[in-house]
């Protein structure tokens, strides 16, 4: 699972930012249980409200996160952003907890460096069956991967709400991408949902990440 929290940066220089979360998220990974982090700073227009920064954080189940919400580490991090830059410096937006849906990578090698599109899309089943709009969603994104040249894609799914990363070695993510689910065909694998509209979407550029 992934623990998305979305921010904006409040004064300073974006240098100041990213030297706050690199003590911030090593600060955090005194919890064993976090595999990682990458973060994101949106490059293109602001298209419905998205965040200016977004920054993923890997769990390897929603176990882990609970134990993680009560852990000293976290609970040491949130004092040194109390007291430091952080007060002053950084507002949090969004944050929310998401299931691992799927990842696909095809055959580009340098996609997981290239550009990356985030969405943030809210879906309405037309059905109680989670498995049956998961398996419309890995279709869909598969086929439409292949149409807009989208090299590698992950997504995360909390309730009726869909993240979708999504990356290409080209300069830029192809505008039919920007709604891949209205591409789907009428044999899609799946039961598609009543309705998907998009909370927010734009073009991002990962500008650090953190591995154990």
């Amino acid at each position: 699972m992934i623990n998305l929290v979305t921010t904006r940066q409040k004064c300073g220089e974006p240098a100041e930012l990213l030297r706050w979360y690199n003590d911030h998220v090593n600060l955090l990974m005194g919890f064993e249980d976090l595999a990682g982090a990458a973060l994101y700073r949106r490059t293109s227009a602001n298209e419905g409200e998205a965040p200016e920064y977004a920054c993923l954080y890997d769990f390897p189940s929603l176990a882990a996160f609970d134990a993680f919400e009560a852990s000293d580490a976290k609970e040491r991090a949130r004092q040194v952003t109390a007291s430091g830059w952080g007060r002053q410096g950084i507002e949090i937006i969004q944050r929310t907890q998401y299931t691992t849906g799927g990842k696909w990578a095809g055959p580009l090698p340098t996609a997981a460096e290239g550009v990356f599109h985030i969405q943030c899309l809210d879906m309405k089943p037309q059905t109680d069956d989670a498995s049956d709009l998961k398996r419309w969603l890995a279709d869909t994104l598969y086929s439409a991967a292949a149409q807009a040249a989208v090299g590698h894609y992950e997504w995360y799914v909390s309730g009726q709400q869909v993240i979708v990363v999504a990356s290409t070695a080209a300069a830029s993510i192809d505008s039919g991408w920007h709604r891949w689910w209205s591409a789907a065909s009428a044999e899609s694998l799946g039961q598609a949902p009543a309705s998907v509209q998009a909370h927010w979407q734009a073009g991002y550029q990962r500008v650090s990440a953190w591995y154990r």
